[in-house]
């Protein structure tokens, strides 16, 4: 990581403790409370150029993030991280049931809030499937199911006789409106020459949504 790797330099040049990362990124340390501290450091700082050097090769990112960044990454609680496991994500999943909000699930298992929102979101993401997603039926999803439509049907016509008579029978029973009324309006009889589960896949829905849209 070219932040890690910059301060470290830096530390060594200088002859810094780089166990100070967290203080020299902005950090509030028992030492840092000193306002006498904070200001030789801030000089010092200044003397040796230490706002360029930890920026130097991150021209992408603002002086502002790559300090943040390094405050981060340097932060007291990093060092003392500890993995989620199966059952924590089980306690994580039984407390937001109950709808707690993040905070309040963060004092419960001891971890930061930040960390519990990041769980939250990959638990969310687990349970969007087809059936819960919600699905827009706009003018593009209405395109490529007529379009579908007219082409099972032209399939149909060129198979038998007794497809060739279904069509007829379709025609007549809508008066000779378009195709695709007259398919629609059979296809409680006659919905079986659609596959739906290949046009949901198509429209990334449900079949039963492609259906109750009929």
């Amino acid at each position: 990581m070219r932040s890690r790797q910059n301060w470290e330099n830096y530390a060594s040049v200088e002859g810094v403790d780089i166990e100070k990362a967290f203080a020299f990124s902005g950090g509030l340390t028992e030492e840092m409370k000193d306002e006498g501290s904070r200001i030789s450091m801030l000089r010092f700082q200044k003397k040796t150029s230490f706002l360029p050097r930890i920026c130097a090769g991150l021209s992408q990112r603002t002086a502002q993030q790559v300090i943040g960044r390094m405050r981060r990454l340097y932060h007291p609680s990093s060092f003392e991280r500890v993995p989620w496991t199966e059952e924590d994500f089980k306690k994580l999943e039984e407390l937001h049931s109950h709808k707690m909000k993040p905070a309040a699930i963060s004092l419960l298992l001891n971890r930061k809030v930040r960390s519990v929102d990041a769980q939250l979101d990959k638990l969310k993401k687990k349970k969007v499937t087809p059936r819960s997603r919600p699905f827009a039926w706009d003018f593009y999803a209405k395109s490529r199911l007529i379009a579908h439509v007219k082409s099972v049907l032209r399939k149909k016509l060129c198979e038998d006789e007794e497809s060739k008579d279904f069509f007829d029978q379709l025609y007549e029973e809508t008066d000779g409106r378009t195709i695709v009324h007259f398919a629609m309006s059979s296809l409680p009889k006659n919905h079986k020459i659609f596959n739906f589960d290949n046009l949901a896949k198509l429209l990334r829905c449900t079949p039963e949504e492609v259906l109750s849209r009929w």
